[in-house]
């Protein structure tokens, strides 16, 4: 898979957070390598499903930890999002005997909130 640099170009430098903002915590996305140009380019964009349930859900799936097709994530791009954990933990998806956290959150929350990146290869 190539790195973001080798399909965007160089990475522009981010200006360090002001002392009165917490930290940004990493969540990730799997997604195809289309998808995520896409999505590096204008945004996530909020998808649905009924996911086992009887309701209609609507937002991007993230995870606290990289997950591939095993886990139900398909795709070979990984994307890092960024965010203050506050805005993702309201989302959690609870079950019982994962080994990972998941989040449905808004792109709308993603997109103001959070940096997008591509994964680099030791990330993945």
């Amino acid at each position: 898979m190539p790195d973001a640099e080798t399909i965007h170009g160089p990475l522009p430098r981010v200006a360090p957070l002001a002392n009165n903002m917490a930290m940004p915590t990493r969540f990730y996305h799997r997604t195809t390598t289309e998808a995520a140009g896409a999505i590096l380019a204008g945004g996530f964009r909020d998808a649905s499903g009924y996911y086992l349930t009887e309701t209609e859900w609507i937002g991007v799936w993230v995870s606290n930890r990289p997950l591939d097709v095993n886990e139900g994530a398909i795709g070979d791009a990984l994307l890092v999002v960024e965010i203050e954990a506050k805005f993702v933990e309201p989302h959690e998806w609870v079950e019982d005997g994962k080994r990972y956290r998941e989040f449905l959150v808004p792109a709308a929350v993603l997109n103001e909130r959070g940096r997008v990146r591509l994964a680099r290869a030791d990330e993945c």
